[in-house]
């Protein structure tokens, strides 16, 4: 949860019916020869539902519900407010028009409100959920806050980490690693602290963190004095607005994994390159195939040579064995010949001379 917009995302054992946009499939690989793991993820982002965004929406909401055309003439208009400590006040500035407007014609420019703490949780609480935009007859899927379908997950195996505002708010109330996430030890700690006059909730962090200087006490309590609202909204987001269940302790607020810190950054990182991963990895594949292919072409060609000469060299050696041969058939057939002509010769000599 950052200040503007709050994601959740996780991955899918089936996509079935859920609409392409809330789907992202990815690959991962050491490098471009090795086996890739293959990934699909529900992934939304709830623009408007970031911590800051959403404070303003509640104030806006704060403000149409206690809000008259006479009241709003006031300066400044004062509001109660049980998501603030009680005794804290909170000073700003809204456009009537751009909430109420038609009711307002008449008037001008921005009002000055002062939000004044009642530290209720319970009705702080009240407040919350109906900016939530919950949709409980939705179907055929069930749906998150803000009417967007969503998929529940294995809750009984997978694990959640929170980032951002989630372990900010969480590490307020002391509920961070080691101490495991319960919600009922949550409720009990914003319950805590929402009671809480915001003039002791001041001097327990004094005293805290005496170290301090003043310019930095002010700036570390800039970030907690909106702590009832803030575990409020959690509270409400995570397990109305997003299902979660409230027995669910798997839940692991953080900043980093592995000591590698986690941001949105990184996910965009990711998202932005995984079209350019596929492409090279594609590209890498191809090339590879085709050197294997050429080599294979090689070696047939180099050993169809090598058979094409033994074979040629074979059929030399047979032809000069036929050659050799015929002559020396010729050979003995002559002296055969001469022999037989010299021994006729010979009988036809002694018949003369015994004559």
């Amino acid at each position: 949860m950052g200040g503007a917009s709050m994601q959740i995302a996780y991955e899918l054992q089936s996509t079935d019916d859920l609409p392409d946009n809330l789907v992202s499939e990815f690959s991962l690989s050491k490098s471009w020869y090795s086996t890739s793991q293959h990934y699909k993820l529900y992934v939304k982002s709830y623009l408007g539902f970031g911590m800051n965004a959403f404070r303003h929406r509640y104030e806006e909401y704060l403000f149409r519900k206690n809000t008259t055309y006479h009241s709003a003439r006031e300066n400044p208009l004062v509001i109660n407010d049980p998501c603030l400590l009680k005794g804290f006040t909170l000073n700003n500035e809204l456009d009537p028009h751009q909430i109420i407007g038609e009711n307002l014609q008449q008037m001008t420019g921005k009002i000055s409100v002062q939000f004044t703490g009642t530290g209720n949780m319970d009705q702080c609480m009240q407040n919350v959920v109906p900016l939530l935009h919950l949709n409980h007859n939705c179907s055929p899927l069930p749906c998150a806050m803000d009417n967007i379908v969503q998929l529940d997950p294995d809750f009984t195996s997978m694990e959640f980490y929170g980032l951002s505002e989630f372990y900010y708010t969480l590490e307020t109330l002391k509920v961070t690693p080691p101490v495991e996430y319960n919600y009922s030890l949550v409720m009990h700690k914003t319950q805590e602290i929402c009671s809480t006059p915001w003039t002791t909730y001041l001097s327990k962090l004094k005293e805290e963190n005496p170290n301090l200087s003043e310019e930095k006490f002010n700036s570390f309590v800039s970030f907690k004095k909106l702590i009832c609202f803030k575990a409020s909204y959690l509270l409400s987001a995570f397990h109305k607005g997003l299902h979660f269940p409230t027995d669910y302790d798997k839940f692991i607020p953080t900043l980093e994994i592995n000591k590698t810190e986690l941001q949105w950054s990184l996910g965009a990182l990711l998202y932005k390159l995984k079209a350019t991963t596929a492409k090279e990895e594609y590209q890498w594949k191809i090339i590879f195939i085709s050197v294997v292919v050429i080599c294979i072409l090689i070696i047939l060609i180099f050993i169809g040579t090598l058979l094409y000469l033994k074979l040629n060299d074979k059929c030399s050696r047979t032809n000069k064995q036929s050659q050799n041969g015929s002559v020396t058939t010729n050979t003995n057939n002559i002296e055969s010949f001469v022999k037989n002509n010299s021994d006729t010769s010979s009988q036809f000599d002694d018949k003369i001379a015994s004559s």
